[in-house]
């Protein structure tokens, strides 16, 4: 009963605490839910700050998207991509004067008495229809029936190569130059006429039409 008693005490003397202020203010604490919604307000604000912080770095000129393309090719890095495209994958800056691209190509070539396949890291800039492109690539054949029971192979060639090109629609237009960097012929086996696709006097060149569906 002494403890019940206590607290009527302390809540008739708060009451009248409260009595003897008069026309004072009166403190308001805020409640958890009115703290919870201007944390949510806080958050939404800082969004909308990030957002148009994004969009006004993309005004500037450095958006960023992504272009996927089939490609033929005659001649250059991978021979023959005539039967089956080869395929690759752009990540591409939208800047100011220039559009720097850069990603990875791949094909699997069937032949005639073999397969081969390409493998190619790619870069390159553009600017309006234009563009310029350079790739290290690497050609590789399967092994090679010799028409006597026997396997001949595998060949293979790493080159650097150097393109330019013209875009209608969604069509890529390229012509090149391949640099042989090395060439892999078996000990004891004759180079194949494969590596000669493209050669004029001794001098590798290419042609490639790419389609893009972006």
């Amino acid at each position: 009963m002494k403890l019940y008693s206590l607290v009527i005490l302390l809540v008739v003397g708060f009451a009248q605490a409260i009595q003897a202020q008069g026309n004072h203010e009166i403190l308001i604490v805020p409640s958890e839910n009115d703290t919870l919604t201007s944390d949510k307000e806080l958050v939404e604000e800082n969004r909308e700050s990030e957002i148009k912080y994004v969009e006004t770095e993309n005004d500037k000129g450095n958006r960023v998207s992504y272009r996927y393309n089939f490609v033929w090719q005659y001649g250059g890095e991978s021979k023959l991509a005539v039967f089956l495209p080869k395929f690759n994958a752009f990540r591409v800056h939208d800047l100011k004067f220039l559009n720097p691209y850069y990603g990875l190509e791949a094909g699997i070539h069937p032949l005639l008495v073999s397969a081969a396949f390409t493998f190619s890291g790619v870069c390159g800039v553009e600017k309006g229809i234009f563009n310029l492109e350079t790739s290290l690539s690497h050609f590789r054949t399967t092994k090679i029936n010799d028409g006597n029971g026997g396997l001949k192979g595998p060949y293979s060639q790493n080159s650097f190569n150097l393109k330019l090109g013209i875009r209608i629609k969604k069509i890529y237009l390229k012509i090149g130059r391949s640099f042989l960097l090395n060439e892999n012929v078996p000990v004891g086996q004759d180079r194949i006429p494969l590596f000669g696709i493209g050669e004029i006097n001794g001098k590798v060149y290419g042609v490639e039409v790419q389609y893009v569906f972006e």
